[in-house]
């Protein structure tokens, strides 16, 4: 997301510069490299470093920032903190998930961010409604702006050759990292349901996201339940588009979520959709117009919801062409794009945004 919001940023002829903690640099560093914007890094020793918005503060003067956005609970607070220093707006961003209410100390402290900054925006209305709720602040203070992708158009016959599969195959994809809350352990448990014993030997389940220290764990499961020759354990891909192209479904199990920016791509993709009824999915892919929505952690219901999807290729194609319209509608990365810049201009930046020379 905060990829494509610099390069629509950019597009609208602002200058953009990502700023990011030299310790929790990783993928989005070398990302914004090979775009050709690349980072400036600033000292965070750890998330209670005292003295981070000082020197943050003293790089944003140094880079003539006249309005900074900030991300996630650390760098909302300390990006908070860095602007009202310089006396500059400062917008965060809460891209969902509830990890900041488990400390006393952390919902202070972002209560007291959202108090000092120009405005704090949520990715869905179910999230925003959540961290006003968590942190006790009226409602309306959170305001909503939807992800938005820059979608780009996959190829099928790359994605099957890439997956080593034929057309009699039906693929069933999901994309996430293999995080406990993304549930890839029900989705196992389903699709071990709708194809184990040799019920469905058409069927494959593709998995697309980085392991981070779970992937064994996944395998073993699919083991003993039977299915897995049956489960493609992919890890971190940059041909997604072309995976999502060659899939047949798309599954997002997720026990909880903003607003998921793998949904949107699966959306624009025009690929029939089952997922988890949590956070901002219901609001952007809803219940049997755009999607087939189930609750979070219920094997029996993500199962059959698969089975339903495979069972109906007519009413399955209809509900991808309608996904695709409305993704296309109001989840682009330029809707994303014009929003912030509104939000930007209304919430107390002086004259025009800076303009790249």
């Amino acid at each position: 997301m905060v990829q494509d919001l610099a390069l629509g940023l950019l597009d609208r002829g602002l200058s953009v510069v990502p700023v990011l903690p030299n310790r929790k640099v990783g993928w989005l560093h070398d990302r914004f490299e090979q775009l050709g914007l690349p980072p400036v890094e600033f000292s965070l020793r750890s998330g209670r470093d005292l003295f981070a918005p000082l020197r943050l503060a003293r790089l944003l003067r140094e880079l003539e920032v006249d309005v900074a956005h900030s991300h996630e609970f650390t760098m909302g607070v300390v990006g908070t903190a860095a602007a009202r220093l310089l006396r500059i707006p400062v917008v965060i961003t809460m891209h969902g998930g509830e990890y900041f209410a488990g400390a006393g100390r952390r919902r202070w402290a972002l209560r007291w961010a959202v108090g000092a900054a120009t405005a704090i925006a949520a990715v869905s209305p179910e999230s925003a409604r959540t961290t006003e709720e968590i942190l006790g602040v009226s409602p309306g203070t959170v305001r909503v702006v939807p992800n938005g992708r820059r979608f780009t158009v996959g190829c099928r016959k790359r994605g099957r050759a890439a997956l080593g599969l034929g057309e009699e195959t039906h693929v069933i994809l999901s994309v996430g990292s293999l995080y406990p809350v993304k549930g890839h352990d029900v989705l196992i448990r389903a699709f071990a349901r709708l194809a184990g014993s040799g019920a469905r030997s058409d069927l494959i389940l593709a998995v697309a996201g980085q392991e981070v220290g779970r992937g064994r764990e996944f395998m073993a499961l699919a083991d003993t339940l039977g299915v897995a020759s049956q489960v493609l354990f992919l890890g971190h891909r940059e041909d997604v588009s072309d995976i999502l192209a060659g899939a047949d479904l798309f599954v997002l199990p997720s026990r909880s979520e903003g607003l998921p920016l793998a949904l949107l791509e699966a959306m624009a993709a025009g690929k029939p959709i089952v997922a988890s009824a949590v956070g901002g999915i219901p609001s952007v892919s809803r219940h049997q117009h755009e999607a087939l929505l189930v609750p979070p952690d219920n094997v029996g219901a993500l199962a059959g919801a698969l089975h339903e999807v495979l069972s109906d290729p007519t009413g399955s194609l209809e509900m991808g062409v309608r996904a695709r319209a409305r993704a296309l509608e109001l989840y682009t990365a330029e809707a994303m794009t014009n929003r912030y810049i509104d939000l930007y201009h209304e919430e107390g930046t002086e004259g025009e945004p800076p303009v790249q020379e």
